[in-house]
């Protein structure tokens, strides 16, 4: 059987870009690295893209 595109929901992607140095946040290193509230801040984007239903 040959899956129907119009009854399938759209894909959905999403583009997380994680790169530089943080120079202008001051952290001394790169920011997606930095940990806020237990978590580096790439973290918190992972999780909250993994909350979307989709």
């Amino acid at each position: 059987m040959t899956p129907n595109p119009a009854l399938e929901p759209p894909r959905c992607y999403a583009l997380v870009p994680c790169a530089g140095v943080g120079e202008r946040a001051g952290v001394g290193g790169p920011k997606q690295y930095r940990e806020i509230a237990g978590r580096s801040v790439v973290a918190h984007t992972l999780a909250a893209l993994a909350r979307v239903a989709r």
